[in-house]
């Protein structure tokens, strides 16, 4: 796997590391208002139109699910 990420990345030395979901999920969110501002940083942010929210009382993966049992 290292080196199939060397060459998609045209790098030589890669550093593959497992992260939490909520990183991964922070760094998504911070990418996508990245790409959803990139043409006009002056005014403020646009915000993305459509979200799935999963509430953790309503049974998101971090929290057990009641319909589940």
């Amino acid at each position: 796997m290292i080196e199939e990420l060397r060459i998609f990345f045209g790098c030589s030395e890669v550093e593959p590391r497992v992260i939490s979901g909520q990183m991964a999920n922070a760094a998504l969110f911070s990418g996508l208002m990245d790409y959803l501002n990139r043409v006009d940083r002056r005014n403020p942010p646009r915000r993305i139109r459509k979200v799935i929210n999963h509430h953790l009382s309503r049974g998101d993966i971090s929290a057990p699910s009641p319909w589940a049992r």
